[in-house]
């Protein structure tokens, strides 16, 4: 494995997971394990339920968003290892 460097700047918006929803995905060695992406939720966005293939980092960085029926806001991190299910996810704002 090796290290990589990324500047979000340099990224492209692409779709994401459900409709409206943008995400970048940050370069990464897949056999690491781990993988990092910025997702922009707009008010209303829901993500389903689902099994994580890899771990999964999330921290929010604005706005609010219920995970699994408790709301989380600005700051939070949230770690979730691979094979594991989570969500939903839901936002208002």
């Amino acid at each position: 494995m090796k290290t990589i460097f990324a500047n979000v700047q340099d990224l492209e918006w692409v779709d994401g997971p459900c409709p409206n929803v943008k995400m970048k995905v940050f370069p990464s060695e897949m056999e690491s394990g781990t993988y990092t992406i910025l997702l922009d939720l707009p008010p209303g966005a829901a993500l389903e339920r689902h099994d994580e293939p890899l771990n999964e980092v999330t921290y929010i960085l604005s706005g609010n968003v219920s995970i699994e029926g408790r709301l989380y806001g600005e700051g939070t991190y949230c770690f979730t290892p691979s094979g594991m299910a989570h969500g939903p996810f839901e936002t208002d704002d």
